[in-house]
C-alpha cells in the first residue's frame, strides 16, 4: 500500500473505508474492485494506484484492523505507574470496547480465516494471522513478566502458556458475540479477568481486589 500527498492519501483512505464496507457485505470472493471504487466515489481504476489487486487491498484492510485492535487493547501498556493487574484488565476491556464499536469488522475477521484457506492466498494470510496472534500473546507475556518481576503475580505461572490461553479465550468470546449480539463482551471479560487475576495474584500480598 502506497502513500502520497494529502489528496492522494485522502483518496486512498476513502478506498480503504469503502473496501471495509464491501468486503464485509460481499465477502472476499464476492467483492469487486469496481464496486469498491464506486462506493469510494473514485474512478474504477483509482484503487490500482494504491493496491496491486483485490487481495492486496484486502490485506491492507486486515493490517489496519490488526493494528487498531492491538492499540485498543494496550491503553496502559506504556504506563509505568499502572499495576500489572490494571494493565491486563485494561487490555481486555479496551479490546472489547473496540470490537463493540466496530462490529462491521466481525464479518471481515471470518473472511480473513476464509482467505487463509484459498491456495493463492494461503501463505500470506496464514502468516498474517500467525503474526497477529503472536503480537497479542507477546503483549500479555510482557505484562505477566512485569507482574512477576514486581512480585505482584505468582512466579509459578508460565506466561507463554497463559498468554496463549487468554488470547484464545478472548478471540473465542468475540466470535460468540458476533453470532449473538445480546452477549456483553465487556461485562463477561470483566468477570472472567477478575477471577483470573485473583488466581494469578501473589498469595503473599493477600487479596487486593
Amino acid at each position: 500500500m502506497q502513500k502520497g500527498n494529502t489528496g492522494q492519501q485522502q483518496r486512498q483512505e476513502a478506498v480503504l473505508r469503502a473496501a471495509v464496507e464491501v468486503f464485509a457485505k460481499r465477502g472476499f470472493q464476492g467483492a469487486t474492485v469496481e464496486e469498491i471504487a464506486r462506493r469510494a466515489g473514485v474512478a474504477k481504476g483509482t484503487p490500482y494506484l494504491y493496491f496491486s489487486d483485490k487481495a492486496d487491498m484486502f490485506y491492507a484492510v486486515f493490517e489496519q484492523w490488526s493494528s487498531e485492535i492491538i492499540a485498543a487493547g494496550s491503553p496502559l501498556e506504556s504506563s509505568t505507574r499502572s499495576s500489572a493487574r490494571d494493565r491486563l484488565m485494561a487490555m481486555a476491556l479496551g479490546a472489547a470496547d473496540y470490537m463493540d464499536a466496530h462490529r462491521e469488522w466481525f464479518p471481515l475477521s471470518m473472511e480473513v480465516w476464509s482467505a487463509s484457506s484459498i491456495p493463492a492466498l494461503r501463505e500470506r494470510f496464514s502468516e498474517a494471522l500467525k503474526e497477529l496472534y503472536a503480537r497479542c500473546r507477546e503483549a500479555v507475556v510482557v505484562i505477566i513478566h512485569s507482574g512477576q518481576a514486581s512480585g505482584e503475580f505468582r512466579k509459578d505461572v508460565d506466561p507463554y502458556a497463559l498468554a496463549a490461553l487468554l488470547t484464545g479465550a478472548v478471540d473465542g468470546l468475540f466470535l460468540q458475540c458476533w453470532f449473538d449480539p445480546q452477549l456483553d463482551a465487556k461485562h463477561l471479560l470483566r468477570g472472567f479477568f477478575d477471577v483470573l487475576l485473583r488466581g494469578l495474584a501473589n498469595p503473599r500480598l493477600g487479596d487486593r481486589s
